[in-house]
């Protein structure tokens, strides 16, 4: 079978269509004959084209496909908009969106993990957070041009497609943005081989505004399958700690 090749976004979402093999913006990929939902790649990634569609129908030899599950209830936009008084953290491989009554965990802006009350809340877990992650309140997040300061990066999209177990990758209309491994990582969606990074704690409003409106996939439920197996629960009791599911 011929690659797919993924469409185009607007603003009711992420919108995909089957189209010419010779287009280049992205693609579904079909493992043991059944669709994975959502995995589009960017052919700048590779100027070699058998090693790219090769991508497209076996992906790479022991890593776990992409997911992209989009179970949150909710359309980001229009959450945040409503929602006073809460603080957003983004980490390269979880969000926690933290309201008066719960904190809110996301492996991404389309895959739930699980909330906890604010009473249940353990104080070194809240630290932790805030130590590995870009904290935005609600005044932070509108549309403008980004101030973080994005210099050339040595990874390539490519690297983060092969090899990225734990993040995140953003995509819509051919751009890229990735958070992995500390950093945030995006492309020039014109030119290959410019992409450019910040550590994650340095992203600012202008770039979580893009991040909630775009897709995204992920590799990280594979090895991280609850919220009390991230790092930031490591050594702290977890009894009589409630986690809920996050159904609105």
């Amino acid at each position: 079978m011929a690659c797919c090749y993924c469409g185009y976004f607007t603003s009711i979402g992420l919108v995909f269509e089957i189209i010419s093999p010779r287009n280049t913006v992205g693609s579904y990929i079909i493992f043991d004959g059944n669709w994975l939902l959502m995995y589009p790649v960017s052919h700048k990634l590779s100027n070699n084209k058998h090693r790219s569609c090769a991508r497209h129908g076996l992906g790479y030899v022991n890593m776990r496909e992409f997911l992209s599950p989009h179970n949150v209830p909710f359309y980001w936009v229009d959450r945040l908009e409503k929602e006073e008084g809460y603080t957003l953290y983004i980490s390269d491989c979880f969000w926690v969106l933290a309201t008066k009554d719960f904190y809110e965990f996301y492996y991404n802006p389309i895959h739930t993990m699980g909330k906890i009350r604010v009473s249940q809340m353990p104080q070194i877990v809240i630290e932790r957070i805030k130590f590995c992650s870009a904290i935005f309140h609600k005044e932070d997040i509108k549309f403008e041009c980004t101030k973080a300061t994005l210099r050339p990066s040595p990874v390539r999209f490519y690297k983060i497609e092969r090899d990225m177990r734990i993040g995140n990758w953003f995509h819509a209309q051919g751009q890229n943005y990735a958070t992995w491994k500390g950093y945030f990582i995006c492309d020039d969606m014109y030119m290959p081989n410019l992409e450019r990074s910040c550590p994650i704690k340095s992203i600012d409003g202008a770039l979580v505004f893009d991040m909630i409106r775009m897709g995204c996939q992920s590799r990280t439920a594979h090895y991280i399958k609850s919220v009390f197996d991230l790092k930031v629960f490591s050594n702290v009791r977890t009894t009589g700690i409630q986690l809920l599911e996050i159904t609105d």
